[in-house]
């Protein structure tokens, strides 16, 4: 489930149309947690850790990267 928010988001990111896949995964996923036998706590706890990896993921590439990339030499 985190796996499949932080590639849903990123595809929403980079506005590719699959990200709508992914949405409806997680829909689907959202159904499964209302089971009795399946920790919904588990699952959300790493979709937040994943959304909030995601964000500071792509600031940090975008912090380090950038200046490397764009050096000249």
């Amino acid at each position: 489930m985190a796996i499949l928010t932080y590639f849903t988001l990123d595809l929403k990111s980079k506005k590719i149309d699959e990200y709508k896949g992914g949405i409806t995964a997680i829909i689907v996923n959202i159904v499964i947690w209302l089971h009795p036998q399946i920790s919904l706590m588990g699952h959300l706890l790493w979709v937040i850790v994943w959304i909030i990896f995601y964000f500071l993921n792509k600031d940090l590439f975008n912090r380090l990267l950038t200046p490397i990339i764009w050096k000249e030499y």
